[in-house]
């Protein structure tokens, strides 16, 4: 506010009875356009408003890039006035107007290899982790034992995220959430970061929703057939960074993977239940029939020997 209300006086062409008064104005109006952009950067790094790892990428590919088109520049120049000294002005600016469109044609290529080299190089562990979480959700589909395969997922989400905590919520058939190994206390389905969840199927801020049972960073809805069957809690990071976008783009491709496992599971298991009932009812029918041959067997036999 003190920026732009300094900005503001200035701009107006005010005359002060004391020129002096202008001058110092004009002397912290100054002071301020050098500290305004560092404060404003301290406070977005220092607050987590954006992901410290995608700053620093994006500062070493934009650095590499400029260098290599300033490089190229540079080259260019070297060369035109070693190589062509007899030729005129004219030839030379023509030999930098073809370098300068040399270079802005292949800007996105090299732009692409640049970012390719830093994110081999320089992000290995960030896109390994990525996806090892994506790889899991892939997996999923495999594992036929429901506490196995939450297991490794809470286990795989904690090994490759660097969360505090990993907390997986299933839904019972009162509709209540509850912790699958843990037993904490159910969590009603209308609780407000739940029906969020479920209205609109991506991943929630936890801090942003008031007056939900819910602790933790980011929550993650896991859908399947349009049902919320779980959900998966992650804390927030060890070392205080917030999520990244292709974190939440993985862990949330995990959680439906694991969804998509357990409803299947489910779906198997009612499967078999249904199949043992539908046994036993033949079964029983079929012991009923043998009673009834043996009891009517045995009047016969009885009336043969009173005869």
């Amino acid at each position: 506010f003190v920026y732009f209300a300094l900005q503001t006086f200035l701009f107006i062409n005010f005359t002060s009875p004391s020129y002096s008064i202008y001058v110092v104005v004009a002397y912290i109006y100054s002071i301020l356009t050098f500290i305004a952009p560092l404060a404003l950067t301290y406070a977005a790094v220092n607050g987590r408003l954006i992901d410290n790892g995608f700053v620093l990428n994006r500062t070493v590919v934009f650095a590499i890039v400029s260098a290599i088109v300033i490089g190229g520049f540079v080259i260019a120049e070297w060369a035109t006035s070693e190589w062509f000294v007899s030729a005129s002005h004219t030839g030379s600016v023509f030999v930098g107007m073809i370098v300068a469109l040399a270079l802005g044609i292949s800007m996105r290529y090299i732009h692409k290899y640049v970012d390719r080299f830093v994110d081999t190089f320089f992000f290995r562990k960030r896109h390994s982790d990525e996806a090892a979480l994506r790889n899991f959700a892939h997996e999923a589909a495999y594992v036929t034992d429901w506490s196995v395969l939450l297991e490794r997922a809470a286990d795989t989400v904690r090994r490759h995220t660097d969360t505090d905590g990993v907390t997986i919520l299933l839904r019972s058939d009162s509709g209540t959430y509850t912790e699958y190994s843990d037993g904490l206390a159910a969590v009603s389905e209308n609780d407000a970061s739940i029906v969020a969840l479920r209205a609109w199927g991506k991943p929630l801020h936890l801090h942003d929703v008031a007056n939900s049972q819910l602790a933790g960073a980011v929550a993650f809805p896991m859908t399947a057939r349009g049902v919320l069957v779980g959900v998966l809690m992650c804390g927030p990071k060890t070392s205080g960074e917030s999520f990244a976008p292709d974190d939440v783009d993985a862990l949330m491709a995990l959680a439906r993977g694991v969804a998509i496992t357990l409803d299947s599971l489910n779906r198997e298991s009612g499967s078999s239940i249904a199949s043992l009932r539908e046994a036993v009812i033949v079964l029983q029918a079929r012991i009923a029939t043998m009673q009834e041959s043996v009891a009517s067997e045995l009047r016969g036999f009885g009336s043969s020997l009173r005869r």
